[in-house]
């Protein structure tokens, strides 16, 4: 989820997620899937306002696993630490609003992918540090907040790693 706040008190907040994402041999550890849009919510002030997200994105997430590290696998409690490339998928995000003494106003925004990237870098990450011991296999999740020009941007992203025999 990324959330931003503006200096003046507005807020843009936009949920994405994807789900059942399956890395195996057969597909050589690597997938893609569409972004779902949970939600998009944009309060300018003192305006009035509609949102919504693309449902499924304009390019899909992907995931690759680059290595699964079963070297480390073997003995008592010992696990694999798989390097997985993340590409977040890009998704855009729609706003209809209208403000005292000015007309009605239709724009785009891509919150999710500028602020995602600009946290990681870049579009496309590696994840190798993950957590073991959760209720998945491995979870990553990174929290982070920036505080630019008196406002602030705000990232939770969780990854989850499910180990599901077939």
């Amino acid at each position: 989820m990324i959330t931003t706040t503006g200096a003046s008190g507005g807020r843009a907040v936009s949920h994405v997620r994807v789900q059942g994402l399956k890395l195996n041999l057969a597909n050589k550890f690597s997938n893609q899937a569409p972004l779902d849009y949970v939600a998009f919510s944009f309060s300018p002030l003192p305006c009035s306002w509609a949102t919504y997200g693309n449902g499924d994105g304009d390019a899909p997430f992907k995931a690759t696993i680059l290595d699964l590290d079963l070297a480390h696998a073997t003995g008592i409690g010992a696990h694999p630490n798989p390097t997985l490339n993340v590409f977040v998928g890009k998704a855009t995000e729609f706003i209809d609003y209208s403000c005292p003494h000015v007309p009605p106003v239709h724009m785009e925004s891509h919150a999710y992918w500028n602020v995602i990237s600009a946290f990681h870098g870049g579009f496309s990450f590696t994840i190798d540090d993950w957590d073991f011991g959760s209720s998945s296999f491995a979870h990553k999740t990174y929290a982070k907040t920036i505080f630019p020009g008196g406002g602030s941007i705000s990232e939770l992203t969780t990854f989850d790693l499910r180990h599901t025999p077939e």
